[in-house]
């Protein structure tokens, strides 16, 4: 059975191979932690990639939900499905930009549908990426709630503003436990190499 941790390993290990990467994160949270990608990358062009895992053990309730909210808050998503999901129409109907990867069985990685440049991200979504402290540096009023600096930052700034913004929190955020994670880990990448790239959070939303 293809579990989600073998599909993380094998993924990171693709996108290690595949892209120019500056920074991975595994269990990002977004949207104020009311959705968490899988798989978090972002590329040397600074370009914000998304993961999202249904493996043998997953099903796809929810499956509309996330693949909307990704959407409009990367620059591209992928699905990343086990073989189980190959033929399921609702994988074929996926929206034109969403691109999906398979994970077989042995481990190898085949891009099924390229994805391609979301059109039309949200400003708001983007600036869920940034906590207090990352909103304090381009929103002058220290003393305010985090809801109302994001209001603020949405209004003065443009959607191109904000994505640069949001991932360079990001990166700052991740680059040295993934720092750690290239140094530490075993090849192929293994379960317990996953524990560097994902980070633990408080009450921090």
């Amino acid at each position: 059975m293809v579990n989600e941790k073998f599909i993380k390993c094998k993924l990171v290990d693709y996108l290690l191979k595949t892209y120019p990467v500056d920074t991975i994160g595994v269990e990002v949270p977004f949207l104020s932690g009311k959705r968490w990608v899988d798989v978090l990358l972002i590329t040397k062009r600074k370009e914000l990639f998304a993961f999202e895992i249904k493996s043998d053990v997953d099903t796809l309730k929810r499956f509309a939900g996330q693949i909307k909210s990704y959407g409009t808050s990367f620059g591209k998503t992928y699905v990343v499905v086990s073989k189980k999901y190959v033929n399921d129409k609702r994988l074929r109907n996926l929206p034109k930009n969403i691109g999906s990867l398979l994970v077989n069985t042995d481990g190898t990685v085949v891009e099924v549908k390229k994805a391609t440049p979301t059109k039309k991200l949200s400003k708001k979504n983007l600036a869920h990426f940034l906590w207090k402290s990352d909103l304090q540096k381009y929103v002058v009023s220290g003393a305010d709630s985090v809801e109302l600096l994001r209001s603020r930052l949405c209004k003065k700034n443009t959607v191109s503003q904000i994505y640069k913004q949001a991932v360079s929190s990001l990166i700052f955020r991740y680059k040295k436990r993934f720092s750690l994670f290239l140094s530490e880990k075993s090849v192929p990448t293994s379960y317990a190499d996953l524990d560097y790239l994902t980070k633990t959070y408080g009450d921090i939303f």
